[in-house]
């Protein structure tokens, strides 16, 4: 069952396609070509049932690692247990960032708006300038994932 299955809307220019799911045996690095090469939307569970992630409006180049893109289009959300949109708020360019550690949302190293580690089942929350958002996105700042699915757009 996807998790977007009940919050996903239909848009006339856009097709919506589920990439990648931690259910499907997959690893970081498969993420990363999968949003190496298009606009993505990352959506996690995590052991209390929070649903929240990020999306970047821009292809990630191959060449990038260990450092952030800027996305002025980019923001993150929560939908459970209350849907809320963070848009980025042009504090800084720090928008999203991959790493060998991981790929991440907005802040600074260390202290993401949401950070999900290289082994997908683990990761941080805490609020940033970044994108305005008040505290973390998940139940903790600290939290363990569930479910994580990578879904990619076409034109």
């Amino acid at each position: 069952m996807f998790i977007l299955s009940g919050f996903i809307l239909s848009s006339n220019n856009s097709i919506w396609e589920i990439s990648f799911s931690s259910n499907a045996n997959s690893n970081i690095q498969q993420l990363f070509k999968i949003v190496s090469s298009n606009s993505f939307l990352i959506v996690a569970r995590d052991d209390s049932g929070y649903v929240f992630g990020g999306y970047s409006s821009n292809t990630i180049p191959s060449q990038i690692q260990n450092a952030y893109i800027s996305d002025n289009n980019s923001f993150v959300f929560t939908l459970l247990p209350e849907a809320i949109t963070f848009s980025h708020c042009g504090a800084h360019n720090n928008a999203v960032y991959f790493g060998d550690d991981g790929i991440g949302f907005g802040g600074e190293k260390g202290r993401m708006a949401l950070f999900i580690e290289s082994a997908l089942n683990s990761g941080h929350s805490f609020d940033t300038e970044t994108f305005g958002n008040r505290g973390s996105l998940a139940s903790f700042e600290d939290f363990e994932i569930t479910e994580l699915e990578v879904w990619v757009f076409h034109e």
